[in-house]
């Protein structure tokens, strides 16, 4: 492997995406399959309710997804002699398997743990490099951040289903302070993606991107207690401009 030769990594980092898909998916049915009965009352169209299914097929389905990801993973770090990416994975299993077991219905750190979650998938795919750039740690922490409020308006949007069965942020704080902690987690998002302007390499691509993604963030926490459903659409709209504005430093 000749040093600045990317060719190499591109199995390890297909076997990478790969991971990470069956990782998430994975870890969505077994984020359904606690939350089942919740979603008989709040959410009787999805699937696992609709469909009535075994909950035992959805079990298997999701531990098979997770080993293929843990298989997907080892052979990526073998190819690459890299074990940092099976590290980075082993901590996101067991992360989510703590918020599924624990940390869901403990309000905030549910949030925290979720968020992270969401911010580590920059990690680890730069966990192949030598060095993690600081560019991946600061869209890391920007992901994080924004999703952390659009988590908090999720549960303001729910917060009546929620009501007997976990006890959110909102739930135990109010709506009020959940949506200062909003402002300041989307705030500070926003503070990250301006920082990597002044501070970052000039990318004029990158520049207008954020720019678009940072109005939605602005408009999503505008109002989060009168229109939290549409907010956290809108901050999902956010998220997934700055995740071009983050690929847009591959065209420069």
């Amino acid at each position: 492997m000749t040093e600045g030769d990317p060719s190499p990594l591109f199995i390890p980092l297909l076997l990478l995406m790969l991971s990470a898909f069956m990782t998430v998916s994975g870890g969505n049915i077994l984020n359904d399959l606690y939350d089942v009965e919740q979603d008989r009352k709040v959410h009787p169209n999805r699937p696992m309710v609709r469909n009535g299914s075994n909950k035992k097929t959805y079990l298997r389905i999701s531990i098979s997804m997770w080993g293929s990801a843990i298989i997907a993973t080892f052979i990526s770090s073998v190819l690459s002699q890299r074990w940092e990416p099976m590290l980075v994975l082993i901590v996101s299993m067991v992360l989510l398997l703590s918020y599924e077991s624990w940390s869901k219905n403990r309000g905030l750190p549910g949030n925290v743990t979720i968020s992270i979650l969401t911010g580590i998938l920059f990690i680890f795919g730069a966990s192949m490099a030598v060095k993690i750039p600081l560019m991946v740690i600061a869209f890391f922490g920007m992901a994080s951040l924004i999703n952390l409020s659009r988590e908090l308006t999720k549960d303001i949007d729910d917060i009546e289903g929620d009501r007997g069965w976990r006890k959110t942020f909102p739930l135990i704080f109010g709506t009020y302070r959940s949506s200062i902690l909003i402002f300041i987690s989307a705030l500070s998002a926003i503070s990250i993606s301006i920082a990597i302007v002044i501070f970052g390499p000039f990318n004029p691509i990158y520049i207008i991107i954020i720019i678009i993604a940072d109005l939605l963030f602005v408009i999503g926490i505008k109002d989060p207690v009168n229109g939290s459903n549409r907010a956290q659409y809108i901050l999902k709209a956010g998220m997934v401009f700055s995740l071009m504005a983050f690929f847009s430093f591959c065209l420069v």
